[in-house]
């Protein structure tokens, strides 16, 4: 008998196709009468049993004990589908790429039975180092791009972020983690998608097609990541600095400060050319150099290939150093972040007082079950 197909989309997290998780979720009836069973029943499902079988939770503000059978949970639902669902099963999500390998083959024993395929969107480390930059920045990091890329891109480095850089970020590495672990260099895909075409749709059309759907016939609702505003990206370095380790992460990421990111209404986002402009040539023909070594690992690596592994070369930007962002601009960032800030507090307020409310009601209720209890205990004394 036929093993059931479990499709893993493992990353590259920040490649573009981190919003597939969150279409499958939200398709999930729709790929049952295709026969393809969804087990996690939103993004954040998946996200959790990822922070679970990385141990990340600490890092990303959750309790260990929120998070634990996360991972269980989507195996359970995996293997006991509906009568109606008996076919393959999907999962995406993003921070497995940087799992190690005693991770990979604790997934893999939860999935025995099944015949596991990865699949693995990349981008050029160009692009991978400047999202990886700006989720740093978002995370609280004051670095400029610069300082961020000598960081990270030391390979005798044992920063945290440098690590951390490689394990989700280095395709070579993490394809062989994969491939060791699964045992089959042919069952992990490497997705590279064409120019101007989206990640997250290249990945759909992949996936779609190891679970057996016409990614045409089951079109799914697929949202780009959206490109950062040049001025955000300065007015929250300032702020982060500012700040200087008083928040965690977790915190930040839950504020709404990080909107700022996010261009407002007709300002145009900063592209990864304009960014990458901001660094010294050395450093350009050493990310093109790993782009040539990428290239190479993917074309002799034995895996499955859809797109063209040379355009993980990435091309030297030709535009000049961009200018900085106009202080009109930068203060209207700032203006519309501390709007963005108030509006939270005072929600957070309310939300306070609400709940102050409804513990002064509880302690009331309380105290005069107390009472009784104390008075039908004098009555029986």
């Amino acid at each position: 008998m036929a093993k059931r197909r479990f499709v893993i989309q493992v990353g590259l997290h920040h490649a573009g196709a981190g919003t597939l998780g969150e279409a499958l979720a939200a398709s999930a009836e729709t790929l049952a009468e295709h026969g393809v069973h969804v087990p996690a029943r939103s993004r954040e499902d998946a996200r959790d049993a990822a922070l679970e079988l990385r141990r990340l939770h600490r890092a990303h503000g959750r309790r260990r004990k929120d998070l634990e059978g996360s991972w269980a949970r989507l195996c359970r639902r995996a293997r006991k589908p509906s009568s109606a669902v008996p076919g393959a099963v999907v999962v995406a999500e993003d921070l497995l790429a940087g799992a190690g390998a005693d991770q990979i083959d604790l997934l893999l024993d939860s999935l025995a039975g099944f015949e596991v395929h990865v699949v693995v969107t990349a981008a050029d480390p160009s692009h991978q180092l400047v999202r990886s930059w700006v989720q740093a920045v978002r995370d609280g990091s004051s670095l400029t791009l610069p300082r961020y890329a000598r960081r990270v891109l030391a390979t005798d480095s044992e920063h945290d972020e440098a690590l951390a850089f490689h394990a989700e970020q280095d395709l070579p590495e993490v394809l062989d983690r994969w491939a060791s672990e699964v045992g089959r260099a042919d069952r992990v895909h490497v997705v590279v998608p064409d120019a101007g075409q989206d990640a997250a749709s290249a990945s759909w059309a992949v996936v779609a097609r190891l679970v057996g759907v016409d990614p045409v016939a089951v079109p799914l609702d697929l949202e780009g990541e959206p490109e950062p505003d040049l001025a955000g990206l300065a007015v929250l370095r300032e702020v982060n600095e500012a700040v200087d380790g008083r928040t965690d992460a977790a915190t930040r990421r839950a504020t709404a400060l990080t909107s700022i990111l996010t261009p407002a209404g007709g300002d145009a986002p900063a592209d990864v050319d304009d960014l990458l402009a901001l660094l010294p040539e050395t450093m350009l023909a050493d990310l093109e150099q790993r782009g040539r070594l990428w290239a190479k690992a993917v074309q002799d690596g034995g895996h499955s290939v859809t797109g063209d592994p040379e355009r993980l070369v990435p091309a030297l930007p030709a535009t000049a150093t961009p200018a900085e962002p106009d202080v009109e601009h930068r203060l209207q960032v700032a203006t519309d972040a501390l709007a963005d800030l108030l509006v939270d507090v005072a929600r957070l307020r309310e939300q306070v007082g609400d709940l102050e409310h409804r513990n002064a009601r509880l302690e009331s209720k309380l105290e005069k079950k107390k009472r009784k209890l104390r008075d039908r205990l004098a009555e029986a004394g």
